[in-house]
């Protein structure tokens, strides 16, 4: 009697099992999940340790670098979204280290993704870690990469703006 309950238990869990793998915005979701649990619990390295095994890659090349740092900015935007900004910081500094690739130029994924996550990084840097001139930088490699896309521009405009000293009299 007990081998058929454990079988039935084991045959009741078999659809989910092909289902999340068969399905990978199911398992990235849970993989995104699970390492949000490592990072609120303090165990960073874990945590990205766990999205590169877990994370299916995005379809093209350097698909594994490409679908980590993704997921490393969802997380960031997770943590932001929860004022957690302590977790953020600490996720996006893992998220620039894990894009080295792709700041460096070693990536051989598309011009448009690779700009696209370097001025997602540019974005995270210039909201969560308040550094401006990283911020700036972001936003031009971005622009090198794609240059027939001004919101990068745009950005590092607003970015230079920001770090103008602004002239005032500083008193009533």
């Amino acid at each position: 009697m007990r081998r058929i309950a454990l079988f039935a238990l084991f045959a009741a869990n078999i659809p989910t099992v092909f289902a999340a793998a068969a399905d990978p915005q199911r398992s990235a979701l849970q993989a995104r999940r699970t390492a949000i649990g490592l990072f609120a619990s303090g165990q960073s390295a874990a945590a990205v340790a766990h999205l590169r095994t877990y994370l299916p890659p995005e379809a093209g090349p350097d698909g594994a670098t490409t679908a980590l740092v993704q997921g490393l900015i969802e997380i960031t935007h997770s943590f932001y979204n929860q004022r957690r900004l302590n977790l953020a910081r600490e996720v996006v500094a893992q998220a620039i280290v894990a894009a080295d690739p792709v700041l460096a130029g070693r990536s051989a994924a598309p011009a448009v993704r690779r700009a696209s996550l370097v001025s997602s990084l540019g974005l995270l840097s210039e909201e969560v870690l308040l550094d401006l001139r990283r911020a700036e930088g972001l936003y031009d490699a971005a622009a090198a990469l794609e240059p027939t896309n001004s919101l990068h521009r745009a950005r590092k405009q607003a970015v230079v703006n920001k770090q103008v000293p602004r002239g005032g009299r500083g008193g009533p």
